[in-house]
């Protein structure tokens, strides 16, 4: 074996480090959107009564 298994073990800490950055930075840009669809499916789910948001409210 040509790497070390504490060289491959650094280099795989390095790469998932900067994919949770990323992640973060992702979530950071994009919560703001997420808290809204959040409400906007709660709403949804309180005023139908159902699980899913995508179903039509039932008239009676």
């Amino acid at each position: 074996m040509a790497t070390t298994p504490t060289k491959d073990y650094a280099k795989i800490r390095k790469i998932a480090l900067m994919a949770i950055k990323s992640i973060l930075t992702m979530l950071q840009h994009n919560i703001r959107y997420i808290v809204i669809y959040f409400a906007a499916d709660y709403a949804a789910r309180q005023r139908t009564g159902h699980g899913s948001s995508n179903e039509q409210p039932r008239t009676r």
